[in-house]
């Protein structure tokens, strides 16, 4: 059964979800996707590839040294949350997926373009791998830290959602609730991961902490622009999904 609506036309625009497909069964129909969902996964996509690239320059925030990628990363938790917030989980898990399947792209993409001999005359070898270089505990940790976290942004903004009102009040507050656990999971996974045992376990404990505090605060200013936002969306596709019947937030089942 498809996700429970709020409207007939919702309804009418849920053609092809019952069977987890995105178009319309006639083939000879053009294909069509709802409103709003394009600029969204494309805005998700762009900040999970660029965002580790900003990472390799650490940057000071008021008292807080922090990587440049927390400019950009929480631009996708944003995103992930209006996803989940007109579309279902369903569709967020399979953006989110699809998300995943790029970021590992990038990665081997990278490490082939690295380890490829350099051409005679390029006298920016060491620039190169220092910017691009990756350390694979580091790369095994984003990934891991990524995934788990937008699975938790998810599932937590469809669950909230079952007997939360669809007012602008109660659209932030699942932003906030699932900002600040998806945020908790990404940077326990990320920090623990990336550098428990190589560092003081104080520096991990500050890290994590420091990384929390700014992903919720991001999430928290971006409010005013991104419930409208949200708003908006809905109006122009015509969807407010509520996963009523969902039993399952398994991340493996996509159906």
């Amino acid at each position: 059964a498809a996700s429970s609506c709020w409207c007939p036309r919702a309804r009418r625009r849920l053609w092809g979800w019952r069977s987890g497909k995105l178009f319309p069964s006639d083939p000879e129909s053009p294909p069509r996707l709802p409103a709003g969902l394009l600029p969204l996964v494309a805005l998700l996509v762009t900040a999970q590839l660029v965002g580790p690239i900003l990472g390799s320059k650490l940057v000071r925030v008021g008292p807080l040294v922090l990587d440049g990628a927390l400019v950009l990363f929480p631009i996708s938790y944003i995103c992930g949350d209006a996803i989940t917030e007109v579309y279902g989980y369903r569709l967020a898990s399979r953006v989110i997926w699809i998300t995943f399947g790029c970021q590992v792209l990038v990665v081997l993409a990278t490490a082939l373009v690295e380890v490829l001999p350099a051409a005679p005359g390029w006298q920016d070898q060491d620039a190169d791998a220092r910017i691009l270089g990756m350390v694979p505990r580091l790369v095994v940790a984003g990934l891991v830290a990524n995934l788990a976290g937008e699975f938790v942004n998810a599932m937590v903004v469809s669950w909230l959602k079952r007997g939360d009102g669809r007012g602008a009040g109660a659209m932030a507050r699942r932003f906030l609730a699932s900002t600040a656990s998806a945020q908790a999971i990404n940077s326990l996974l990320f920090y623990s991961i990336g550098f428990a045992g190589t560092v003081p376990a104080s520096t991990v404990l500050a890290g994590i902490w420091g990384s929390w505090l700014f992903k919720l605060g991001y999430e928290a200013l971006a409010l005013p622009i991104s419930v409208p936002w949200v708003q908006q969306i809905k109006r122009r596709s015509g969807l407010d999904v509520v996963d009523r019947d969902l039993v399952s937030y398994s991340p493996i089942r996509l159906s």
